[in-house]
């Protein structure tokens, strides 16, 4: 039980944690450590600090659009990273044990500010899942049944849980918008250089996309 646990972990939508975390105030031991494995950390940082929870906010960049006992894996976490997001008030020595407990797990751990990995995370999770929300909405009905293994690589991730991609959107609109600005700056250029024909820079701004992608491993 949870009045009974040394470690709890919250594994729900955003708002929920946010939510759950006054309950397990009033029926967690003092010493019990709290973590969490959310997209957003700003809220919930803010809101385990107000109520001066022994709290480590972490999140771990592994998983998939999947859901369920079915999909679970023991070698989820492996050579993944998963970023830890203490604040002023954390505990220290709560942090190095979530460290070696994720690194249990095969994780590699990297700590941000709460603050630093919202804004991150707005640029390399939640806008490619908004791209592509927006991707496949923008298709035809009636073409869909064409679309091939680029279609389905690029649309994978709009399959995830609408509720907790909801949560994570609204959770984090202030940086989520600055990297929708960023996007729809290249959406802009790229369709003006196709309306000029311009082969030239057409070409430059393919190689540097290519280049950049060469970065993920």
């Amino acid at each position: 039980s949870i009045q009974d646990s040394d470690l709890i972990i919250l594994a729900l939508p955003i708002s929920q944690i946010i939510n759950f975390m006054s309950k397990i105030k009033n029926i967690s031991k003092s010493k019990s450590l709290i973590i969490d494995v959310g997209s957003t950390k700003l809220k919930i940082a803010k809101k385990a600090d107000e109520l001066k929870l022994n709290f480590v906010g972490t999140h771990p960049l592994a998983g998939s659009e999947k859901k369920g006992l079915a999909f679970s894996s023991d070698e989820l976490f492996n050579n993944s990273k998963v970023l830890i997001t203490p604040t002023k008030n954390t505990d220290k020595r709560a942090v190095s044990k979530i460290k070696l407990f994720w690194k249990r797990l095969n994780a590699q751990t990297v700590i941000f500010s709460p603050k630093h990995h919202d804004k991150i995370l707005s640029y390399t999770s939640h806008l490619p899942h908004l791209t592509a929300f927006c991707l496949i909405n923008s298709i035809p009905k009636d073409f869909l049944a064409f679309g091939a293994s680029g279609l389905k690589d690029t649309t994978r991730i709009a399959l995830s849980d609408v509720q907790i991609w909801s949560d994570i959107i609204l959770s984090n609109r202030k940086e989520l918008l600055n990297s929708l600005s960023s996007f729809e700056k290249q959406i802009k250029d790229l369709k003006r250089i196709i309306q000029k024909g311009n082969n030239k820079q057409l070409i430059q701004i393919l190689k540097k996309s290519k280049n950049k992608r060469r970065i993920i491993v």
